[in-house]
């Protein structure tokens, strides 16, 4: 009986993950700040401490939730989900935005790990561990078809405004909320917090930045180039409004980014294997670079088709992080040094994303993406030339 349980476990997460994903308000939630009375360098302030407050959080919401078991970190995670909206929704000024961004935080942290050790401790407990791989990717897969789902809704629902696009995502995250408490706590597959937690991973930076050049190397190469490309997310909004794009396409348009970057995420091994190392080092880069030059300075109607190359470049990135990282580490260390690698990238992220929109409400977003795109031109330069010089590439 209970391990029929553990496997409803598994299809009720699928429709978490779907629910949780319809978000209805991400093709213009950029629009709405800005209708509120916020600037871009707020908003990218907003964003910037979001960023920072996961990275500060992940570590010890992970450790609450090997105390507190997965299911209830999930529910906590939705809880916070719901509270966050909330807050959106009764409120209007930039610091009840800050305490919905810190709530939402939060969420993301709660179920950062929590939704990965369940899955895998669900399919652990009735001996189907190999089918990990599959149902996680199934999860992610679930929440890119409900974030597409939902902007193309949007793209229908545009006339309503605003807000009540933001309150429609409620009924549907009251629902994961719900469902989340018929979830089965598994058995833990391992006894994960050890006396040596925090020496091991103290181990693991040290391995990183005084024992491997060539790993603190491709760290700082993947971490630039990926903070760099993530920053345009917060300038899609108000670039297609120059570009005199109709605001009904937005939610097309994002529903077809989820499109592209699935299938991205299947073909960039095939990809690599065809350009090697170097080549798809200074392929990522150069796409950034190109794709921030053209919306600088090419404005026609059809000009979001530049955006499809930072959506291939954030994909590719990832996959050779991956790849390349895990080749140079030990087993032992291999999880926590893919985290550091994150935590690098979203870092770098929170550091330029405030400087970036404080040029675009002096100078305008355009002159904003022309400055990305020579950030990301210099600091592609400089490290590929660190890492040809010492053998990296």
């Amino acid at each position: 009986m209970r391990e029929k349980s553990i496997k409803k476990n598994i299809r009720r997460y699928y429709s978490i993950s779907f629910l949780s994903g319809l978000l209805f308000a991400i093709p213009i939630m950029v629009l709405f700040w800005r209708d509120s009375g916020l600037n871009m360098f707020q908003i990218t302030f907003l964003q910037s401490l979001f960023a920072i407050a996961v990275v500060i959080l992940e570590v010890p919401t992970g450790y609450i939730a090997d105390i507190l078991g997965r299911k209830k970190s999930i529910i906590i995670s939705l809880f916070f989900h719901l509270i966050g909206y909330a807050v959106y929704w009764f409120w209007s000024s930039f610091w009840w935005f800050l305490v919905a961004e810190i709530l939402l935080a939060f969420a993301v942290s709660f179920l950062s790990w929590a939704e990965d050790a369940l899955v895998y401790d669900s399919l652990k407990q009735v001996g189907e561990e190999r089918r990990y791989k599959k149902v996680i990717g199934n999860v992610v897969a679930f929440s890119m078809i409900a974030v597409a789902v939902s902007s193309i809704a949007w793209s229908l629902l545009a006339s309503i405004g605003y807000r009540p696009l933001i309150w429609l995502s409620v009924p549907f995250m009251l629902l994961a909320f719900i469902l989340s408490f018929r979830l089965q706590e598994p058995e833990k597959s391992k006894i994960i917090i050890e006396k040596n937690y925090l020496s091991d991973i103290w181990r693991a930076i040290k391995f990183v930045f005084l024992n491997n050049p060539k790993l603190k190397r491709l760290i700082l190469y993947f971490g630039i180039i990926n903070g760099i490309n993530s920053a345009a997310l917060w300038f899609y909004q108000p670039y297609f409004q120059i570009t005199s794009l109709n605001i009904v396409y937005f939610g097309i348009i994002f529903a077809s980014f989820q499109v592209f970057t699935a299938i991205v995420s299947k073909v960039s091994h095939n990809v690599e294997n065809f350009l090697w190392r170097k080549s798809s080092l200074i392929a990522i880069a150069v796409l950034v670079v190109a794709s921030y030059f053209l919306m600088g300075n090419i404005i026609f109607a059809f000009s979001f088709g530049f955006a499809y190359l930072q959506q291939f470049a954030r994909w590719f990135n990832k996959v050779l992080a991956s790849d390349y990282i895990n080749q140079e580490v030990w087993s032992s260390y291999r999880a926590t040094i893919l985290s550091i690698n994150s935590l690098f990238s979203r870092l770098i992220y929170a550091s330029l994303i405030p400087l970036l929109g404080r040029i675009a409400d002096v100078k305008g977003i355009l002159y904003s993406l022309n400055v990305s795109w020579v950030l990301a031109l210099v600091a592609w330069w400089l490290i590929l030339r660190i890492l040809h010089k010492k053998k990296v590439i």
